[in-house]
């Protein structure tokens, strides 16, 4: 009974290679969730091998709708009609699920949390809490939705208010766009960084990590892959394995960096971009694995599947409101090592389960809605 209500069906035409990467991205940011369950002098040691996920996902995430946005505009003139149909189709893939749980964050914060006032938080809807200045406490998972969505916006307009001067040209106009859009956030860091001066840990997390304006470059990348993914498919062919050797390279130097060891301006201003440069360099092997057998793959191919619903629900939702309001002493004894490993055992339980209802019976059925009405890209 309870096997047949998380079954999941697997389209067989799903890139095993990209699966591979979603759900690493997503497990790094569960991991990195497990911080403030284990003693500081032992997740130190884990933490080193905990990469920036998020940064991962918004490049798939680039590499992905850009290649889609290449067909529009390679197959028919990019109007208000193909506007419209594209950011239908994104806002039903992304919006139900995250006004849902949004929703009900704001519910149980409203009627639990002493002088909470869920409507000073409306701005979430529109995705606007972060756009310049400090992501707040409440549901922090959501600024990098903020970034998904702004690209989601901007980059389609541009390309749109460009098609009113000239032709649209994405072998052209694509590379162009997402160049200057990453030379522009990074001086933008730059900037930012050389009139602030030394920052905290906490600081940098809210001024250079968790902000629209600081992070959508990172999403650029990706549009740079769709592109030579494209347009010069034999030199994105030909290069795939000393690519991915570089980018897993580049993966180690980048968490290097992040420790701040060759100094405070590469950490906040270059570690976003040497993740994502990585993260491209893996796409043109990974994208060549198309299918895999086993319990590796049904287990990689389950997490991505179920990773946005996965991401919505980890932190906010299971471990801020369950994890953290059991009284484990009760449940399990006064045995720290032993409370540990329970609390964070349940940690992944709950998230996979209550995400696998999620993405099952809400997120699927919403996207049927939309093909229904939406024809495919």
């Amino acid at each position: 009974m309870i096997r047949k209500i998380l079954h999941i069906e697997m389209s067989p035409n799903r890139i095993y290679g990209l699966d591979i990467l979603r759900a690493f991205a997503i497990l790094f940011v569960m991991m990195h969730h497990c911080e403030t369950m284990i003693p500081s002098e032992k997740f130190k040691y884990l933490s080193a091998f905990i990469f920036d996920g998020v940064g991962i996902f918004f490049v798939l995430s680039g590499f992905l709708i850009g290649g889609i946005l290449i067909k529009i505009i390679q197959n028919r003139k990019f109007g208000f009609r193909e506007l419209f149909s594209f950011w239908a189709r994104r806002w039903f893939r992304t919006l139900p699920n995250y006004i849902l749980v949004l929703t009900l964050l704001l519910t149980l914060s409203g009627i639990f949390r002493t002088g909470f006032n869920p409507l000073n938080y409306a701005d979430y809807y529109v995705f606007s809490q972060n756009l310049f200045a400090y992501h707040p406490p409440f549901f922090p998972e959501a600024w990098s939705l903020s970034v998904e969505e702004w690209f989601y916006i901007i980059v389609p307009l541009l390309l749109f208010g460009l098609g009113f001067f000239v032709k649209i040209r994405p072998k052209r106009d694509l590379p162009v766009l997402a160049v200057v859009l990453i030379v522009t956030v990074t001086a933008f860091r730059y900037y930012r960084f050389i009139n602030l001066g030394q920052t905290s840990p906490e600081e940098y997390g809210l001024l250079f990590m968790r902000q629209v304006s600081t992070r959508i470059d990172g999403i650029m990348f990706g549009l740079i892959g769709a592109y030579f993914a494209f347009f010069h498919q034999s030199v994105w062919m030909r290069f795939k394995l000393p690519m991915l050797v570089a980018g897993l390279l580049l993966f180690a130097f980048a968490r290097i960096v992040t420790y701040g060891i060759l100094g405070d301006m590469m950490t906040y201003v270059f570690s976003f971009t040497l993740t994502s440069l990585a993260t491209l360099m893996l796409l043109p092997f990974l994208t060549t694995v198309k299918s895999g057998t086993g319990l590796l793959f049904r287990f990689f191919t389950y997490t991505s599947l179920i990773s946005y619903s996965i991401y919505l629900v980890n932190f906010s939702l299971v471990k801020f409101w369950v994890i953290n309001r059991l009284d484990w002493e009760i449940l399990v004894g006064r045995n720290g090592y032993l409370v540990i490993v329970v609390k964070i055992c349940c940690f992944w339980i709950f998230t996979y389960l209550i995400s696998t209802v999620l993405y099952k019976y809400f997120e699927v059925p919403m996207m049927n809605v939309r093909d229904r009405f939406s024809k495919k890209e």
